[in-house]
This record gives C-alpha cells, structure tokens and sequence, in this order.
C-alpha cells in the first residue's frame, strides 16, 4: 500500500529510512476531516457538544488546523455545522479574543455548509459580526477581513445576511469615517447593477463611490452603460479620488473609444488635480497614434504645474524619440523652462530619445 501510495498516486514521498510524508499537506487535510467526521458519523465516537469542543475549542486559534475544521464543517450535518458556527462566533466576542481571526473562519465555515437557507440564525449573526467588525476600523484593512471576502462573494443575492448587512452599509456604513473595510464587504456581496449605479452617484463617501466604479463592469455586461458611467464620474465627480478610479478605468477598458478619448483629453486640461492631469495625459498619449503623440505632450507642456510638464517631458522624449518637433522642444524647455527640475527632465528626455532613434528606424 505504501508503495502504491508513493509510486503510482505520487500521494506520499519518502523521507528517509521508513520516514514518509504527504506531497501536499492538502492530502493530510482531507484524510484528518475525513477521519474525524467518520468517527463523529459513524462510529458515534463524539456527541454533537463533544465534537464542537474537540473540533473548534482545542483548534480554533491553530491556523494550521483551519482547512480541517471547514473540511469538516463541510461533511457533518447542517444542524452541527451550526452548533460549530455558533461556537466561532462566541470565541469572536469573547474578551479574550483580539482581533477577527474567529469571523473570518465563521464565514468561511458557513460558505462549506451546502444548504445554507437552513443556517438563517448563524447567516444574521455573521452579518452583524462584520457590521461590528468594520465599525471599529479606523485604518484600511484593519477589520484583517480579506481572508472572508472570497467566502462572501460565493453567496447568492438570497442568502439571509446579504440584505441585512446591506441595509446596515446604506444607512450607517457608508457614513463610517474609515469606510473601506465596510465597503469591501459590501462589494464582495454582489450589489444589484441599480444599487451600485445609486453609489456610484451618490454616496457620500468617495471611497464607496471609487469602489462602486470598479465593481460595476462584473455586476452587468452593458458595457455602454458602463463606459458612460465611467465617462461620466471622471469628469464630474467632485473629489479626486472617485474621478482617478474612473480615468484608470476608462484607460484600460476603452481606451481606443472615441468618446473616452474626449473625456481623458478633457481632464488632461480641466481637472483641478494635477497628479489626475498627469494621469489623463498618459492614458490620453497611450491611446493616441505615434504620429499625433507630439501634440498630447506639447499641450502638456503648457500647463502652470511643472509636474505636468514633466509628464510632457517624457511623453516627448519616449513617445516621439524621432519626431524633429519634439527634440527641439525638448532642447528648448532644457534651456529655458523656469523651473529645474523641469529642465532637468528635458536634459534626461533628450538622451532617451538619442538612445531610442536607432531602434525606430
């Protein structure tokens, strides 16, 4: 058998002498829940109250016993998986518990339960949890909730505590002082297409908004939808960090549409954030024909900051190394232009585009 085991299903590796282990600690994984949900079916070995203090009690803070006890929770009854979700839960508020360690294995143990519709009691719990959990972040990523969103995102838009968070989120999450955690959870929980349109418009927070954008080319497949929203937010919305999403975005996805074009041309000389002008002025030269690219950095060139006049710079010296226009500018701003970090670039771009010439022609 183990010789099977190591030389034909390549399951175990010999370690030396008689000494053999796992290839892959998945294996031990599986055979350890395998093992213990037979004992626990089976073999009668546990009462439900025993298994849940065997199971969760004795190995609950053990990370490395973590994909046991959801491979478990995965093989026993619905009505002990609950018993076990109830038992992270208490271990979550429990004063001796620091942090939301027992959280995120409660709603990752609630994603392996099949027939999640019978668990309505633990799914409001969990979902009060998180409203808790993302209450008390006051830095991004301090809730330490990232491990629960892939388990979030495989419940459907029936699942018990989607709505009720949700309903938390639109009345009091999204007016949280730190609402990214709070934000991600809400998008791991699929808004409906008019909801995240609602956000993306109106919420006050502009990082609910940011977040909206990103999300809403998976929630529909409308892409004219999309690529107007989008359009519409970068030029429009009146904080720099909703209208940065929405022109990276526009920059990936639509960057070869007209109307998208219009609107990075748009910012690149009427955003009021110099570092969003850069921004535009990149995407707008990425997008733009090699024979054209000397006109997008000229323009570049002409604004009052000299941030954004480096970023012309650049777009000259890499975007158009042979183009006679740009290496005469680019000689004139190194001479002349008032600030020397500006003319310092010039210098740089000028043996960039010496270096370059050769290999475009």
């Amino acid at each position: 058998m183990v010789a099977q085991l190591r030389e034909r299903n390549f399951i175990l590796s010999r370690y030396g002498g008689e000494v053999y282990g796992f290839v892959h600690r998945a294996f031990l994984e599986y055979l350890a829940a395998a093992d213990i949900a037979h004992r626990y079916k089976e073999d009668r070995e546990w009462t439900p109250e025993e298994l849940v203090a065997y199971v969760i009690d004795r190995h609950a803070e053990d990370s490395a016993w973590h994909e046991v006890i959801l491979l478990v929770i995965g093989q026993i009854p619905e009505r002990d998986a609950a018993h076990a979700i109830d038992r992270l839960l208490q271990l979550h508020r429990s004063p001796d518990h620091f942090g939301n360690r027992m959280l995120v294995l409660a709603v990752r143990a609630l994603a392996e339960v099949t027939k999640i519709r019978t668990l309505a009691s633990q799914s409001g719990a969990v979902a009060d949890a998180l409203c808790g959990a993302v209450s008390d972040s006051f830095l991004a990523g301090e809730a330490g909730l990232g491990a629960a969103l892939p388990a979030l995102e495989t419940f459907n838009e029936y699942w018990t505590g989607r709505q009720r968070y949700l309903h938390w989120f639109l009345l009091r999450g999204q007016h949280l002082e730190e609402v990214s955690d709070a934000a991600e959870v809400a998008g791991a929980l699929r808004l409906s297409v008019e909801l995240a349109h609602a956000l993306a418009l109106f919420s006050p927070a502009p990082g609910v908004r940011g977040m909206v954008l990103s999300e809403i080319s998976r929630l529909t497949k409308d892409v004219t939808t999309t690529r107007t929203l989008w359009m519409d937010r970068a030029t429009s919305d009146p904080h720099e960090e909703p209208r940065r999403t929405a022109l990276q975005l526009l920059s990936r996805s639509f960057v070869q549409h007209s109307q998208a074009v219009a609107a990075l041309r748009d910012r690149s000389s009427l955003d009021s954030v110099p570092a969003l002008r850069i921004e535009a002025f990149q995407a707008w030269a990425a997008a733009t024909d090699a024979c054209e690219v000397y006109e997008v950095g000229a323009l570049a060139l002409d604004d009052e900051h000299p941030d954004v006049r480096c970023c012309g710079i650049w777009i000259l010296g890499f975007g158009c190394p042979g183009d006679p226009r740009g290496r005469e500018t680019l000689q004139q701003r190194a001479q002349s232009d008032p600030e020397p970090d500006v003319r310092s670039a010039a210098a740089e771009a000028l043996k960039a585009a010496e270096m370059l010439v050769p290999t475009r022609t």
